[in-house]
């Protein structure tokens, strides 16, 4: 995770292959939280080219999360993230903006909008 002071984006690295272990989620989200309850920002998700979560993790992730984010897009390289992203989306519906990118620049620019 990295926070630019900058723009207020918070950088979320999924540095996996394969299903992001239970543990290392349950390790990180309290993190995540912490910081994003001191200062709610826009977030961008950045997994791996085969990192993937199952649904109950989205689930815990947006219910942990989402009051304390402004924004959030997430890179997707395959159409399992695609699938998930989409999943991810319909679960935050009505909460925050969420949307699906191909590029980190694609990502920040829709973030910096407003």
């Amino acid at each position: 995770m990295e926070r630019c002071f900058v723009t207020g984006v918070v950088f979320l690295y999924l540095n996996v292959q394969g299903e992001i272990p239970k543990a290392e989620i349950a390790a990180g989200l309290p993190v995540f939280r912490n910081m994003l309850m001191k200062r709610p920002s826009k977030v961008i998700i950045i997994p791996s080219a085969l990192a993937v979560a199952d649904v109950e993790t989205i689930k815990e992730y947006v219910a942990e999360t989402a009051a304390f984010k402004l924004k959030e897009g997430i890179v997707i390289q395959n159409l399992a993230q695609r699938i998930l992203g989409n999943f991810l989306i319909r679960t935050t519906a009505n909460r925050l903006p969420v949307k699906l990118f191909s590029s980190k620049e694609e990502a920040l620019s829709w973030l910096n909008e407003d």
